[in-house]
């Protein structure tokens, strides 16, 4: 991949990691952005006892987001170790699915 795509795509996620820290914080969320997303989440979103690690994923193009099977179970045993829940946001197209990773379920704000 060129410098330029490796570019776009680095923005593009950004971008998708802000807009679900948006809604979170919408929502009465305190929001950690992961520094350069290093790390099994790119967000930690915490309100009052309940802490979510947020792993976000996006795509502009035809292929929807998609999270690695590795990828998910990073997530969710980094999760359990730090008493956290595993969540995965896909960003299509400006839109957003955020779901818990174990189950599947839509998040409820």
């Amino acid at each position: 991949m060129s410098k330029r795509g490796s570019t776009s795509n680095y923005s593009t996620g950004i971008r998708a990691e802000k807009s679900v820290a948006s809604t979170y914080s919408s929502h009465g969320w305190s929001v950690k952005q992961s520094p350069g997303s290093r790390g099994a989440a790119d967000l930690t979103c915490s309100k009052g006892s309940v802490t979510h690690y947020v792993q976000v994923k996006s795509s502009t193009t035809s292929a929807k987001p998609y999270i690695s099977s590795s990828e998910a179970g990073r997530l969710k045993s980094t999760a359990t170790r730090n008493d956290a829940t595993s969540v995965v946001a896909k960003v299509h197209h400006g839109a957003q699915n955020i779901s818990y990773a174990k189950s599947g379920h839509a998040v409820k704000f």
